[in-house]
């Protein structure tokens, strides 16, 4: 698993483009794309050698399988050998979770405002166990409760 969020962001950048059917990417496109993103993200850029090591980490942390076969002039293309594979889902540190957590109970204040609607229906979500499990992943499910009139995380 990815240690920080810059690292996660790369990972999922470079699973789009070996997964994208429509173009193909040299190792100098992946660089570009991860250095894109990280624009985005106001993350600082990468070099070369950080792409290809961050291949090399998916590859065996993930066991990603590259066509091997995939050559522009001298330059290898890279793709998944099997294009329908994707990552799996990255899971939510506990400093992640717990952010989600205060502002849930922020929240859970502000009960009953009209333009908070929209807060209502996230909060029945969370408790549903839609969102539960990724909250309170130690958590059963049973014991995660939400009143219809008043939602909110009773026993959190």
């Amino acid at each position: 698993m990815p240690v920080d969020r810059q690292v996660t962001l790369r990972y999922q950048v470079l699973n789009k483009c070996f997964r994208d059917l429509y173009k193909e990417y040299t190792i100098d496109d992946l660089v570009e794309a991860c250095n894109a993103a990280l624009r985005k993200a106001d993350k600082s850029e990468v070099s070369k050698r950080t792409v290809q090591k961050d291949i090399a980490d998916m590859e065996t942390e993930y066991g990603i399988r590259l066509d091997e076969n995939r050559f522009r002039g001298r330059k290898r293309l890279y793709r998944y050998y099997d294009t329908s594979y994707t990552l799996p889902q990255f899971q939510m540190d506990d400093g992640d979770r717990f952010k989600i957590q205060a502002a849930v109970n922020v929240l859970e204040n502000y009960e009953g405002e009209p333009v908070l609607d929209w807060a209502r229906t996230l909060l029945m979500q969370i408790g549903s166990g839609a969102l539960a499990a990724i909250l309170h992943p130690w958590y059963p499910f049973s014991q995660i409760q939400i009143s219809r009139a008043s939602p909110s995380l009773a026993n959190c």
